[in-house]
């Protein structure tokens, strides 16, 4: 059998090793076409000859580098739409009383559940004691609106978790506390409102509608020393005892009566100093009852007092038997904020108490007065002049359109006035007035018509 030459298998050239072709290898083993193992950072022909091992630098294809972006600068997906929805949990429980954005609620539970286990104080008086104490820091920046802000959300705070209507014990250490930060706070903002409104819109700084810039009261506030009798020296003392307001007690305080001496003489200064408000003086003669510095001794009676009354270890009370201006410090300071606001008209710039802070007040200072009539000491002549600062706060009120808050309180007030009325045996506008003399009240007084008014009302 014959079989053809181009039939023979095998014949001709050797064909080499066939490889795959390479596109991602070194630039040593494609010059050199060999197969490269792609091994990074020196493949492994180049390795084994000790050569140079290169790659390529990566270059972007035309088709990506026509394009208006490059990979990585613009977003894979884009938001169509904005849907409106509710973030947090959507049960009843995690209602709040105002709407929070995402990151707020999310502080807010951060910070209401991280408890202390060694905390000895309650949540709630803890809480109080935040919001008074940002009350004072904002007035201390400047910022009157954002301290109105902190004492109306306190008076709420202390609706939740201490109802007016309720009658705590009488040795409910909490409750006292709560109650003097918030006469404290309202009497500390009443009356920096009422001297940034006089030196500002009296000063012709300000219109009557404008509300300051912070910075303005804060630029204000550092000049005022420089005019006032001792007031740098008032104000650090003051300064220095602040702290001890608001420093935690231990459980086994007890809270003792004080002497009223000191408050009640800087109100008879301020009674004296605030007739020329009304005579119509230049600005210098108005700025006067703010630069004798009887409103700032006040401030400071008001911490010295609440120290004084403090007893850790049975101590009894500093005033001496007898002494006709013993008081509670919560009734004190309760109706010398009511007697600057209703009586000499310029706390709180002259605006009405807001409805459930005068309510605050006002309760505080009749669970004061039915106290002391328990007592043995007699109702003297304080405990008519608090009772009638109250009832002449009541009637002041109603009639403002907030009327019903505190039109519930005029019964008691009045109550107050004829008792003592009955125990002294007189119904003479005369002596009544003689006896709110002997603490502290105005010569000539512009509401002495509903004042008398309002004693023959209550002793008929």
């Amino acid at each position: 059998m014959v079989v053809a030459a181009d039939d023979t298998p095998g014949k001709g050239k050797p064909k080499g090793k066939q490889y795959t072709r390479s596109r991602t290898g070194c630039l040593t083993c494609r010059q050199r076409h060999q197969k490269c193992d792609e091994t990074r950072p020196v493949c492994g022909n180049c390795l084994l000859v000790q050569r140079q091992c290169e790659y390529p630098t990566a270059v972007l294809p035309l088709r990506e580098r026509r394009k208006k972006f490059l990979p990585g600068e613009q977003q894979p997906w884009t938001n169509a739409a904005t849907i409106s929805r509710a973030i947090g949990p959507g049960t009843s429980v995690a209602t709040r009383p105002i709407s929070m954005a995402y990151r707020s609620d999310a502080l807010f539970h951060y910070f209401y559940d991280l408890e202390d286990p060694f905390d000895v104080a309650p949540k709630e008086r803890r809480q109080s004691l935040n919001i008074a104490t940002l009350c004072f820091t904002e007035c201390a920046m400047g910022n009157i609106v954002a301290s109105e802000t902190h004492l109306d959300g306190l008076m709420r705070f202390m609706d939740l978790h201490r109802p007016p209507h309720a009658t705590p014990a009488e040795s409910d250490l909490d409750d006292e506390l709560a109650n003097r930060y918030v006469l404290f706070s309202y009497n500390f903002i009443h009356g920096f409102k009422s001297r940034v409104e006089d030196v500002l819109i009296n000063g012709s700084v300000t219109k009557t509608s404008q509300t300051p810039s912070p910075a303005l009261v804060e630029k204000l506030m550092h000049e005022w020393h420089k005019h006032e009798v001792q007031g740098l020296d008032t104000r650090l003392k003051a300064l220095k005892m602040i702290p001890f307001f608001f420093s935690e007690l231990p459980p086994n305080t007890k809270f003792v009566d004080v002497d009223g001496t000191a408050m009640a003489e800087c109100l008879a200064t301020l009674t004296a100093t605030a007739q020329l408000r009304t005579q119509g003086m230049d600005f210098d003669d108005q700025q006067m009852i703010w630069q004798e510095g009887a409103a700032t001794r006040l401030m400071l009676a008001f911490v010295g007092s609440h120290i004084e009354s403090l007893s850790t270890h049975g101590r009894k009370a500093s005033v001496p038997n007898g002494s006709r201006m013993a008081s509670s410090w919560s009734g004190m300071a309760a109706a010398t904020g009511l007697y600057l606001h209703t009586v000499l008209r310029f706390w709180n710039a002259g605006e009405p108490i807001e409805p459930r802070l005068h309510r605050r007040v006002l309760l505080v200072l009749q669970q004061d007065l039915e106290r002391s009539r328990r007592t043995s000491r007699p109702l003297n002549d304080l405990w008519f002049w608090k009772a009638f600062v109250g009832a002449m706060s009541v009637e002041r009120q109603t009639a403002s359109p907030a009327r019903g808050v505190v039109n519930e309180m005029k019964g008691v007030y009045e109550g107050f006035v004829r008792e003592w009325s009955i125990i002294i045996g007189t119904t003479a506008w005369e002596q009544a007035r003689a006896a709110l003399s002997r603490i502290v009240w105005p010569e000539v007084y512009h509401s002495e018509d509903m004042a008398q008014e309002l004693w023959y009302r209550c002793v008929s």
